[in-house]
């Protein structure tokens, strides 16, 4: 291949990236959207700088770039989301309880695009869930969770509380504590 060639792949290849991620971000908000349960208009946009009108010119000017700069700045590593609810900036205008609330249905509606393309039901981990959750909030996601097939859920907490409340409301658990590197089934 010459610098030609190649320059034209990772051109191409980066406008059918961006364009699957555009196409990907719709699914997405339609699924997180109807899970969120909050009484607001959702939005993602994605911003890509691989437009599908670019040019090797504008390509180019790119690659130029990088050698002065000494990175890549064309690219989807460069692609970003914008998470929106009413028209404005998520991190902006929702509470910390509603901006986890859109992160866990983000979470989970990407499970639901895996399991329906995959034929098979991933693993949910839920990192630190409940922070930043009211009491109501967690009771919707451990029903939520209770009432639909996830399979297996790896759920982490430090408050010895909650998982007192998770064990309640969920009679199929297990549940491990680790000291010290070490892991112990409680």
């Amino acid at each position: 291949f010459d610098a030609e060639q190649k320059r034209s792949q990772q051109k191409e290849l980066g406008k059918k990236i961006a364009k699957a991620n555009e196409n990907e971000k719709e699914e997405l908000l339609d699924k997180a959207s109807k899970l969120s349960n909050e009484n607001t208009k959702l939005n993602i946009t994605y911003y890509s700088n691989f437009k599908q009108e670019m040019d090797s010119g504008s390509f180019d000017k790119y690659l130029e770039k990088d050698f002065f700069t000494k990175k890549t700045n064309i690219g989807i590593h460069n692609d970003d989301y914008i998470f929106e609810m009413d028209k404005k900036l998520i991190k902006r205008v929702g509470s910390q309880g509603q901006q986890k609330t859109f992160i866990i249905a983000l979470r989970i509606a990407e499970f639901k695009i895996l399991n329906e393309r995959l034929q098979t039901v991933p693993i949910m981990l839920l990192d630190d869930v409940f922070h930043k959750l009211d009491d109501k909030k967690i009771d919707l996601l451990l029903d939520y969770l209770k009432e639909n097939d996830f399979n297996q859920i790896i759920i982490s907490d430090s408050i010895k509380n909650r998982l007192k409340k998770i064990e309640k409301k969920i009679k199929e658990i297990k549940i491990f504590k680790i000291v010290s590197g070490n892991v112990y089934e409680r």
